[in-house]
């Protein structure tokens, strides 16, 4: 097919837009503070055309920000008694008292900013090393965290301040083969402690790997059990949590130029998740239309009292001055 100049010129800025967002994703991280601290956080309601945005299904949308600046790049989120913990790609923390009542009335409180530490105690600093991607909070106050690009699971105990004491390391699935930039972002912790993770890429056959581990004390997985996750129409798993009834919850995110982002969720049944199945399940939420089209990589939930399940999604924004953190809360 015949392309004009200008089809070509409009086809290299968007290429452009997209490699300059890349390129601010992966700069060197900005110095850190003395002491992290958590001042001048904000949220804003969002606004589309003019006037407050909402939508049916969505309690509440915001976009945060902060003046910090190691603030973004949240590709992990966990919710446990109110308090909300991310971890962002370039191995820093974020722990706020998050809730809403109201689309207007979203509050935040008492949040505190920090450095993931790696084995010997010392806080990340090596670029591939510090790309956290998941996190999941355990009953006993510790978290499982995944990294991207050097794979791997670490197990951060219980500790005040938060992740002040090294990690333990957690065996992989032997064989994972996980490529580069395709690892371990989907984790999730099923109602019997089972603990159910995939990888974001195709692994062919319109499907990615998934494991099941059994946990053994606090600090190993044993007996990784292989299973596949259906995908279609071009999206990726990003994030996975637990519905109130043991439903698993997946996140899955789709790019393509000139559309930018969409991202929808997936309810897996809590009875098929079982070793050596192919997963699959009905969309329940899409989010790819202004302005809550972004990059979409976390979720989490809770149980709440009349047997639903409070949803909090959160975006990355690569660290990129042409995307944002956005927070939205439903439930389903």
């Amino acid at each position: 097919m015949h392309r004009t100049p200008l089809f070509r010129r409009v086809r290299c800025v968007a290429v452009a837009l997209v490699v300059i967002g890349v390129v601010l994703g992966c700069t060197p991280p900005p110095p850190m503070a003395a002491r992290p601290t958590g001042d001048a956080f904000s949220a804003a309601r969002l606004y589309h055309d003019g006037a407050p945005w909402t939508a049916p299904g969505i309690e509440a949308a915001v976009t945060l920000s902060s003046s910090e600046p190691r603030f973004g790049g949240w590709s992990g989120v966990a919710l446990q008694d109110g308090a909300l913990t991310a971890v962002s790609d370039r191995g820093y923390w974020l722990r706020v008292q998050a809730g809403h009542s109201t689309p207007d009335g979203v509050t935040f409180s008492e949040p505190r900013f920090g450095v993931l530490p790696g084995l010997d105690g010392v806080p990340l600093r090596r670029g591939q090393m510090r790309d956290a991607e998941e996190i999941l909070a355990l009953p006993d106050g510790s978290h499982l965290v995944t990294f991207e690009r050097e794979h791997r699971l670490w197990l951060y105990p219980p500790a005040d301040p938060p992740f002040s004491a090294p990690p333990v390391d957690v065996p992989l699935p032997e064989g994972h083969d996980a490529a580069y930039n395709n690892g371990f972002e989907a984790m999730a912790r099923l109602p019997d402690g089972r603990i159910i993770t995939f990888l974001e890429g195709d692994t062919g056959r319109g499907r990615t790997k998934g494991w099941i581990g059994i946990p053994t004390g606090t600090a190993t997985l044993s007996d990784w059990q292989p299973m596949d996750l259906a995908l279609s129409d071009g999206y990726r798993p990003t994030g996975a949590a637990v519905a109130a009834n043991g439903d698993l919850l997946v996140l899955e995110r789709y790019f393509a130029i000139p559309f930018g982002f969409s991202s929808r969720v997936r309810r897996i049944p809590a009875d098929s998740l079982v070793a050596g199945g192919l997963l699959d399940g009905p969309v329940v939420l899409t989010l790819a239309h202004p302005p809550v089209n972004d990059n979409f990589e976390a979720i989490a939930t809770a149980a709440l009292p009349d047997g639903t399940t409070q949803v909090v999604l959160i975006s990355d924004d690569n660290y990129s001055g042409l995307q944002r953190t956005l927070l939205v809360f439903t439930h389903l």
